[in-house]
């Protein structure tokens, strides 16, 4: 069973079915953030969340966190859709303590916000609460493993190819068999820089794409076929 499993690792479904793409308030943490501050940004605004003693309950858009270190390549680490709560775990693990992380907005955002004070303030004062919220992100802290993890065993074409049917799924729309225009306005680099590969070699795979008829470019807009998934290593 074992050797099975390894020698058959690009078709596995780790954990949640939807990798890099977190969804949903964590069970309990809803109330915190009623009647918070809200905050709107534009596709394409970026911060850095790394260093923000706060929280971020994203109610619309789509934002992408990456790893920012100087002198190396900038790598998505994970989408926060919907509902999801940017911040949460940079809080419970390293309040006040700065990481290496930014947040640029792929889809405009309408967030409310709180402090990482006032959120582990909520936590400690409810046990069974606390309890819940921590259950809830330990399943969205599986969806963002998973994705990493995809990023290290599939090829580079399996999860290019995961990584567009999750932008669709995340702007709440699928693929479809005749190419359709990416939801989510990424550039070739940003696609390479979110599944981890070298901008050429994304690059060369697109154009064996476009070949068979699973993707058209149009100036800056990218239409991909569901067909992008025919392909034995997945």
């Amino acid at each position: 069973m074992t050797n099975t499993i390894r020698d058959n690792l690009s078709t596995l479904s780790i954990y949640s079915g939807r990798p890099w793409l977190l969804e949903g308030t964590p069970e309990g943490l809803a109330p915190r953030f009623s009647g918070a501050p809200v905050e709107t940004y534009p596709a394409g605004a970026e911060f850095f969340f790394g260093a923000e003693p706060a929280l971020r309950l994203i109610e619309e858009g789509l934002v992408g966190t990456y790893a920012s270190v100087p002198g190396l390549p900038e790598q998505m680490t994970v989408l926060f859709g919907q509902g999801s709560v940017l911040g949460a775990f940079k809080a419970l693990t390293h309040e006040a303590r700065s990481t290496p992380l930014i947040s640029r907005v792929l889809l405009p955002i309408r967030v409310r916000r709180v402090s990482e004070k006032a959120f582990l303030t909520f936590l400690d004062a409810d046990a069974a609460r606390s309890a819940r919220v921590f259950r809830s992100l330990l399943v969205q802290h599986e969806q963002a493993m998973e994705g990493m993890l995809l990023n290290d065993l599939l090829p580079v074409e399996a999860r290019l190819a995961r990584m567009i049917d999750t932008l669709f799924r995340a702007a709440g729309t699928a693929l479809s068999e005749e190419p359709a225009v990416l939801p989510v306005p990424v550039t070739v680099q940003e696609l390479s820089g979110m599944v981890h590969a070298d901008r050429a070699f994304v690059s060369r795979i697109l154009s064996g794409w476009r070949a068979k008829g699973f993707f058209e470019r149009t100036g800056r807009r990218l239409s991909f076929s569901s067909r992008i998934f025919e392909t034995k290593d997945f």
